[in-house]
């Protein structure tokens, strides 16, 4: 007759029945009606051996954290140092070695970052590796426990009995679930206290290569940066001494722009030129030399001041309106609208000139764009001259000159 082990329904007949039959033991020895065996030393390297495997879990975790941000780091040190060598000017002193430090730099960084994997990174997971065939060994002497417990039981009860046969199969199966048992258990009561103790000379070696990777880097960018210090330094000093400065060249410059756009800009009329009109009218007439010259300075006065922003506190001067803009801005200023605004809009406002921010809070807006005006958050903020709306073409806010716009 063919042994049920070698057909597929034998094989799982047996296991079927082997699992009955722990889950029988457990039940039994749960309600206290079986007695179990107990290895405390065994327990306690159990016990090691999950504490080391938690340990190891986070380390593994911290370390890929700390690649994350070192990566992080070198892709943003490579941009500072890309920025400084663009802005940094061509005549200025150390420009030619700034190109040399900054490739330094990106290769100290890719060496720390491929020693961390290669050194740190890659041994962790070998070091993790070992764990997963230790606890199905763990496992498996577990339930090789179960099954000598569950034949001492069976065996402990034949002998109560006067049957032969079955004292002698009980004792055979006794006989060999012991065996099976005590060979998985006297591996892991060698096993485990060897993985447990290589711990120690693991953690030692990871970290005195993780360190001595991260001085040896700190140590060569600290040179570089040495370096960049006193680049700068040299630069500073040049500059304190006026090595670069352009400042004589600046009038030149500025007429040239003013006379060049002169005729394509509005120039903003000067708030007390009726003033100064009638004291002209009043005074005698200069000669001919003396106006000329207080044309020309008037003319210098103009174009200096158009090189500077206006600050806040004083309001933009709008450029002259013609005839038919006037009698346009009349028409509408004539017809207010009053009604329908939308929920917080004060009132609304047309540009009467196209206007370009001077400051990242301003609005710039085109002539002839609607502006819904609405209220400060705080009214200490608002500068006399200045309002503060949305621009209806694409709701974009900020505040902006008032005589620039006129109510509709």
């Amino acid at each position: 007759m063919a042994d049920k082990s070698d057909s597929p329904w034998g094989r799982k007949s047996l296991v079927f029945q082997k699992q009955f039959t722990r889950s029988k033991e457990k039940v039994l020895q749960k309600l206290g009606k079986s007695d179990e065996t107990r290895d405390e030393i065994f327990e306690c390297y159990t016990q090691n051996l999950t504490t080391q495997i938690a340990n190891a879990s986070k380390l593994n975790k911290e370390v890929k954290n700390y690649q994350a941000c070192c990566r992080a780091m070198g892709n943003a040190s490579s941009s500072l140092y890309n920025t400084l060598e663009e802005i940094y000017e061509e005549e200025w002193d150390g420009q030619s070695e700034l190109g040399n430090i900054k490739e330094t730099l990106g290769l100290l960084w890719d060496d720390y970052q491929r020693k961390l994997l290669d050194q740190i990174f890659n041994p962790i997971i070998r070091y993790q590796s070992k764990f997963p065939d230790m606890k199905k060994k763990v496992e498996k002497r577990g339930r090789k426990l179960i099954d000598y417990d569950s034949a001492r039981h069976t065996l402990d009860g034949a002998k109560g009995k006067k049957d032969e046969a079955r004292l002698a199969k009980a004792e055979e199966i006794h006989a060999e679930k012991k065996k099976n048992y005590e060979d998985i258990n006297n591996d892991l009561h060698e096993e485990l206290p060897d993985l447990y103790d290589r711990r120690i000379p693991f953690y030692a070696q990871t970290f005195q290569q993780l360190y001595s990777a991260e001085s040896t880097f700190h140590e060569e960018v600290g040179k570089a940066m040495s370096q960049l210090s006193d680049i700068m330094a040299n630069l500073n000093k040049e500059a304190q001494v006026g090595t670069y400065s352009i400042k004589k060249k600046i009038p030149t410059i500025h007429r040239d722009n003013n006379a060049s756009h002169s005729s394509s800009l509005p120039v903003p009329p000067s708030p007390n030129s009726s003033d100064r009109s009638m004291a002209s009218s009043e005074q005698p007439e200069r000669g001919g030399s003396e106006q000329g010259q207080e044309e020309d300075e008037d003319e210098d006065d103009s174009q200096d001041a158009a090189e500077y922003q206006i600050p806040r506190s004083t309001p933009v001067v709008a450029p002259r309106l013609s005839l038919a803009e006037n009698s346009e801005a009349d028409e509408v200023k004539e017809e207010p609208k009053t009604t329908d605004l939308p929920e917080g809009v004060l009132y609304m406002v047309k540009a009467l000139h196209d206007y370009a921010c001077l400051d990242s809070d301003e609005l710039s807006f085109l002539k002839g764009e609607t502006i819904q005006v609405i209220a400060f958050d705080d009214p200490e903020d608002q500068d006399d001259g200045w309002l503060y709306g949305i621009k209806e073409s694409d709701n974009t806010r900020g505040v902006f000159p008032e005589n620039f716009t006129i109510r509709i």
